[in-house]
């Protein structure tokens, strides 16, 4: 410091200004090791400088040294504020500076450096200059006015900023100010002109902006120096406002400005007012709601201040104890908004009478759609999701006042926080749950609308069609699951849509971090409503994903840790409270039991599935904790999801058994889990495709080769990592490497057939020769399996033809058409099935259409004489049987294309009809199975064949009654399964297609007839004997079999002669 004072007068001006702007930084951050003399000759230094100036300012050449002096003093200031007390001579000096500085027209100025550095001061060090504010408050706002008006980017971004440290002094001031007549007078300045700002037609946005932000920062004075008339002025002119610029759709850029300065005006009016009028209330519920329906124009900056004005005036509300009811209304709002897309094609966005019910929303909320410029795929992940989680964060809520709070008050302020963030998350997680109940999930089977629209008039007055059974044909029966997905179709794809998004939005809200244990009051009630809308709308996978998270967080809270007793731990439980350890009681018991009857439900209903739904059940399941899920159930799903190649979902929670159920309660089931291991361990080494490189000859063919290699190698990382995770398991068990190939085989690894019948030749310019192909099943590797596929496919196909070539060549062959391909088909038909529904497209995409074409191919034969087409018939039955439940879709598809194309290859009519009575049989041969799959699979033939099988009369009059026979004996049967196997629904459903071609056709079922094949126990082939033989079966003992017969009877009795 010495130094600098002493060569003062021989340095340049520029060395003098940076020397002072450094000494003052180092003051800043290094105060406790500069000694006091040596800041008092900075100071003292500073001080002599400023009079100089002051004493003839428009003589003073030097203003840049002025300029570095207050910066030099405002770094100064942050870490000494001894110069800056009112009594001391330096104040006066320095608050003299800045008023002759900031009272320089800045218009006439040509660099502005010296009002930059005195606005910059006032801005940190506004509280110790209060008084000079407060007493010269109209000179600072007039210049301030001028400065923010400034076409200088910088200095108006400066001038707002010192504009809002001048107000909130002068409010600041003002509680202690004793001259009330004199505060009185001064608010009463700002008011007159913010109110004439706001009625200017021609007022700036600007001037807009601080007009609404000055009434916000004045509502506290102007509460307390005027009366109440006064008072509620500022709030009439701020709600006119309001209205005049949100009331219409045509919002510009620069009106997104206002929304903050109306939020934090509105807020300082609540933090100030006693009551609240409901006129205020409304004003606010406009502002959000049109700030919500513009949010996602906003810049990141803005639409966080915007999401914490919002926080904070709900906080003030909350505090009025008004908060719930006004928040419950604008979440629902805001929610919508949320789960809504950009329309990016009109004719794709059809409104319809069944969409979602939106008569109670905001005129302007489905009007968002036509605001969003912004091409985007997703809304809630893009833009609301950010308000979502500002809102719902604690360390946004206003700062205490007092820092000096005692323990006790400091613990009340932090519980009143934290039970104001709970209250607003349970109105979050309510109206969450509330939204499914206005969408219209309902969904209808695409392939028999257009049957139904036929039938519609002849069932108008079909007693069978009660309350408790839906219109099975027009719309899906909700606890129907055996159905084919891929041919359901929503009845408002807008209200899918909106839910697709919902689910995703909410599975964002659930899993953040910093709000998971405000989930644990929610963990019943919130199950609860998800299992009964996934009751509802069983098809629709979103339920399970959300019933998933609600897994996830209970596993993160260990909310189930030792609520099992130890005997039951690893073994099968079914959700009973004997179950439970006796200390967990109430809502964990109720919670226990609820969760795992249901988990126990979706591990046989998943069965039935398949693609997005079975994979949404599959990590339901193993998104289980240990407590809710035995070993024997974790088995099944887990070998689905290995062979799907989701396995580190499957991994995670077979390790996480390990660390909870005892090593000998696993032990037994080694022999199972750990082959399906060995896929993920095999490491084939595959050379580079260096031939393929010479094909590669364009750039974008490059470009190409580059992502698939980027892919590839992201690929190979994930496959490494889960064999590590492999080979960590086995380490961990230590014995479990002998049980790698327990289920080993051989069988699956010898040839088909003794016979090499399979000969390919190849022919060159001077010989040939032959290969001999032997095929095996197994492949773990995914090029190859393509690579296999397509030699299948290849294969099949040249089978095919070589058998056609050697009958149509062979005459002998002709007379006595013997397959020699018979042993192959036996073991490729059902691989080729399996295929058509593969989890990879490729392998789906080659064989579902070969399996139809080879149905086309084969049907031109009689079923009775051609061996290769039963062999395929029969792969399609037992297809139709399985337990998979994509598989089994699938089988009754191929088995509906057999009917279809038999009828249709023009065959002579008692050919026809002997194929058909070999379908037939097989359905019956399953009705009347005591295994309950194959009965299932029997209606589910039917119901998918009925279409084609009605429009063939001679086959209606010769087999319906019989077919009526074996479906009721199957419903008769059923009474004794479970009902989650579903065979009663479907048997229900196939009694009312068969009904209904009985109330069509019924003229020609009147007269018995010889040909019309009969049933044990029915005396003659005519109606009348048909209502005889029910009427007497409605004494049965099976109720649902009963009934079924009395409401037949009911239908089928007006439609005889003469009633």
């Amino acid at each position: 410091m010495n130094t600098y004072v002493q060569k003062y007068s021989k340095l340049a001006t520029s060395v003098k200004c940076d020397v002072l702007q450094f000494l003052g930084k180092l003051i800043q951050y290094y105060s406790n090791d500069i000694p006091d003399n040596q800041k008092k000759i900075f100071t003292r230094h500073c001080i002599q400088t400023i009079n100089t100036f002051l004493q003839n300012p428009k003589s003073f050449d030097d203003y840049a040294l002025i300029t570095s002096i207050v910066y030099g003093l405002n770094s100064y200031l942050h870490s000494n504020d001894d110069i800056i007390e009112e009594d001391k001579p330096e104040y006066i000096t320095i608050t003299n500076l800045i008023k002759v500085i900031i009272s320089i027209d800045v218009n006439t100025l040509n660099r502005y450096e010296q009002i930059k550095a005195c606005l910059q001061f006032i801005i940190d060090n506004g509280h110790y200059i209060s008084k000079v504010l407060f007493k010269n408050c109209t000179l600072f706002f007039e210049s301030f006015l001028k400065i923010c008006k400034h076409q200088n980017r910088d200095l108006h971004k400066l001038g707002f900023q010192a504009m809002d440290c001048l107000l909130n002094e002068i409010v600041n001031y003002s509680e202690n100010y004793s001259d009330e007549i004199e505060a009185k007078k001064i608010f009463w300045y700002f008011i007159e002109y913010f109110t004439n700002s706001l009625r200017k037609d021609d007022a700036s946005t600007k001037d807009i902006s601080l007009a609404i932000r000055g009434y916000g920062l004045f509502s506290g004075p102007c509460k307390k120096y005027f009366s109440e008339s006064e008072f509620n002025i500022i709030i009439t002119e701020l709600l006119k406002k309001a209205d005049s610029i949100f009331s219409n759709d045509n919002l510009n850029e620069e009106m997104f400005l206002h929304f903050s300065s109306f939020l934090q005006a509105y807020n300082s009016i609540l933090k100030v007012s006693e009551t609240i009028d409901n006129t205020l209330l409304r004003g606010i519920e406009l502002i959000i709601t049109q700030l919500m329906i513009s949010y996602q124009l906003l810049n990141d900056k803005l639409k966080y201040i915007n999401a914490k004005s919002i926080q904070h005036i709900l906080w003030e509300l909350n505090n009025k104890s008004i908060m719930d009811t006004f928040f419950n209304k604008i979440a629902s709002d805001i929610l919508v908004l949320t789960c809504l897309d950009k329309e990016k094609q009109n004719e794709t966005q059809e409104v319809d009478e069944n969409a979602m019910d939106v008569d109670d929303q905001p005129a302007n909320v489905m009007n968002i759609i036509d605001e969003m410029v912004k091409e985007n795929e997703h809304s809630y992940n893009d833009y609301y999701y950010q308000f979502w989680r500002i809102i719902l964060d604690k360390n946004n809520l206003p700062e205490r006042k007092d820092f000096k709070m005692e323990d006790n008050e400091l613990i009340e302020d932090e519980n009143k926080r934290n039970q104001f963030i709970q209250k607003l998350y349970d109105i979050i997680i309510q109206t969450i749950l509330d939204f499914p109940k206005h969408l219209n999930l309902a969904v209808y089977d695409e392939e028999n609308d257009n049957d139904n629209s036929n039938n519609k008039e002849s069932n108008e007055d079909d007693t069978l069609n009660k309350p408790n059974n839906d219109e099975i044909d027009t719309e899906v029966n909700n606890n129907a699951k055996s159905i084919n997905v891929q041919t359901l179709k929503p009845y408002c794809i807008r209200d899918f849509d909106i839910f697709i998004n919902y689910v995703e939005f909410t599975k964002l809200i659930l899993l953040a971090i910093n709000t998971r244990p405000l989930f644990e009051k929610w963990i019943y009630s919130f199950g609860k409503e998800i299992i009964g809308f996934s009751e509802k709308y069983p098809l629709v996978s979103g339920f399970y994903k959300l019933f998933e998270c609600c897994l996830n967080i209970a596993e993160d809270l260990r909310y189930f840790n030792n609520i099992l007793k130890k005997e039951f731990i690893g073994e099968s439980h079914k959700g009973m409270v004997n179950e439970i350890n006796e200390p967990y009681t109430g809502i964990k018991q109720r919670t226990y039991i609820l969760y795992t009857k249901f988990i126990n439900e979706i591990i046989i209903r998943m069965k039935q599935y398949k693609d997005d739904l079975l994979v949404s059940c599959l990590k339901l399941v193993l998104s289980s904790p240990n407590e809710l899920i035995s070993l024997e159930d974790f088995i099944e799903p887990l070998k689905i999801i290995l062979n799907l190649g989701i396995a580190k979902l499957g991994l995670d929670f077979f390790e996480k058994c390990l660390s909870y159920i005892p090593k000998e309660k696993m032990k037994k089931y080694y022999k199972v889990i750990f082959p399906l291991f060995n896929n993920y361990l095999i490491n084939i080494n595959e050379s580079k495709d260096a031939e393929l490189d010479d094909y590669i000859s364009n750039s974008k063919m490059k470009m190409m080769k580059k992502i698939n290699k980027k892919e590839k190698d992201i690929i190979e990382e994930t496959n490494n990592n889960i064999k590590i995770k492999v080979l960590r398991i086995l380490g961990m068990i230590g014995d479990g490497i002998p049980y790698l190939y327990s289920n080993f085989d051989i069988k699956n690894y010898l040839k088909w057939d003794s016979d090499n019948g399979i000969t390919f030749v190849l022919h060159f310019t001077d010989f040939q020769t032959e290969i001999n192909l032997e095929l095996a099943q197994l492949s773990s590797n995914r090029k190859v399996k393509i690579w296999a596929c397509e030699l299948l496919h290849s294969i099949i196909i040249y089978m095919v033809g070589l058998n056609a070539h050697r009958i149509r060549d062979n005459s002998s062959i002709k007379e006595n058409p013997t397959n020699i391909f018979n042993k192959y088909y036996l073991k490729i038909f059902p691989i080729m099935l399996h295929l058509s529904v593969d989890i990879d497209k490729i392998s789906r995409d080659l064989f579902s259409s070969l399996t139809f074409q080879l149905i086309h191919w084969f049907t031109n034969n009689s079923l009775n004489d051609d061996s290769e087409s039963l062999v395929l018939l029969d792969c399609c039955f037992n297809a139709s049987i399985s337990q998979d439940g994509p598989l089994r879709d699938y089988g009754t598809q191929c088995i509906n294309e057999f009917l279809k194309w038999t009828i249709k290859q023009n065959f002579e009519e008692n050919k026809l009809i002997g194929n058909i009575e070999v379908l037939l049989e097989k359905i019956y041969q399953y009705c009347r199975n005591p295994n309950p799959y194959k009965r299932l699979g029997a209606s589910l033939i039917f119901n998918k064949i009925y279409v084609e099988l009605r429009e063939h009369q001679k086959s209606i009059d010769k087999f319906l009654f019989e077919i009526l026979y074996y479906i009721l004996y199957n419903l008769k049967l059923s009474y004794y399964d479970k009902e989650v196997t579903e065979t009663s629904e479907q048997c229900k459903i196939a009694i009312n297609h068969i009904i209904r071609i009985i109330k069509k056709k019924y003229s020609i079922f009147i007269l018995p007839k010889d040909s019309r094949n009969s049933f044990p126990g029915l005396k003659s082939t005519d109606l009348k004997s048909l209502i005889d033989w029910l009427l007497h079966e409605t004494g049965s003992l099976e109720e649902v079999y009963s009934k079924q017969c009395m409401d037949l009877v009911l239908v089928l009795n007006p439609l005889l002669p003469g009633l």
